[in-house]
């Protein structure tokens, strides 16, 4: 199900990335950019493998590709192949989240699908006996723990984990903040509390992927806006909604 806002000369699509796909082609014969809330994961969609790319679309918050991709990355660079990932069911995102990443892992990185397992648990019933549980049934079988679940039990699992023992090098912890959201809080370790220390001296085995801040393409607004009227007039090239110079 999705909803589509007709704004003059864009749309507005809050819904799933099925429903962005479904309408993408609609705003190509447009020419319409598409504002995808969230439409992430769209490119897994894509009937065409090589066409997966949807310079049309905005996916404002985030890119499950990229996370995939990081995640790829990171294991192929420093050579781990098992994964244990901690999904937060409480909450719609983190699964999605999940599902995301294993299928990713499966269409791209067998070894690491192959390898991976996921231990799904809720939130608000989670409780220090079952987080040292998780995390004590974690390191016997992978040096990569994946903690998908509001920031507040990011910083709880991090403390449990150092009390373990599983923060002095061996193994790396990953969180997930895509921006900055009451709905999934603040990943950080101080938090005006007596575990501050314990946290902030936790933390410096987990890794937070996030967006970058960077904006902009270099060139000069008023520049770039001359360079396409200029590209129309001279050379009958029109640039698409998005296009960049």
């Amino acid at each position: 199900m999705c909803l589509c806002l007709c704004l003059y000369d864009c749309n507005v699509l809050v819904g799933c990335a099925t429903s962005a796909v479904a309408m993408y082609g609609i705003a190509e014969q447009y020419n319409v950019p598409i504002f995808g809330c969230p439409a992430a994961g769209a490119s897994s969609l894509s009937l065409n493998a090589t066409a997966s790319r949807f310079p049309l679309l905005l996916r404002v918050p985030f890119s499950l590709s990229d996370i995939g991709l990081a995640f790829s990355t990171f294991f192929t660079r420093y050579n781990y192949s098992h994964l244990s990932v901690f999904r937060d069911d409480s909450n719609s995102f983190y699964s999605f989240t999940a599902k995301y990443i294993m299928n990713y892992f499966r269409n791209f990185h067998k070894r690491i699908y192959q390898h991976s397992l996921e231990t799904p648990f809720t939130g608000a019933d989670s409780t220090s006996q079952r987080r040292k549980a998780m995390l004590e049934e974690a390191k016997n079988r992978s040096r990569v723990i994946l903690l998908l679940t509001h920031a507040r039990l990011v910083r709880q699992f991090m403390i449990q984990a150092r009390s373990l023992g599983l923060t002095q090098g061996d193994y790396v912890f990953f969180a997930i903040e895509p921006y900055e959201l009451t709905y999934w809080g603040h990943i950080k370790f101080n938090q005006g509390d007596n575990d501050d220390t314990n946290a902030r001296e936790a933390f410096q085995s987990l890794m937070v992927l996030s967006l970058s801040d960077s904006t902009g393409n270099g060139l000069d607004d008023n520049l770039a806006i001359s360079i396409k009227i200029k590209a129309k007039e001279q050379y009958n090239y029109t640039f698409k909604a998005l296009e960049r110079v």
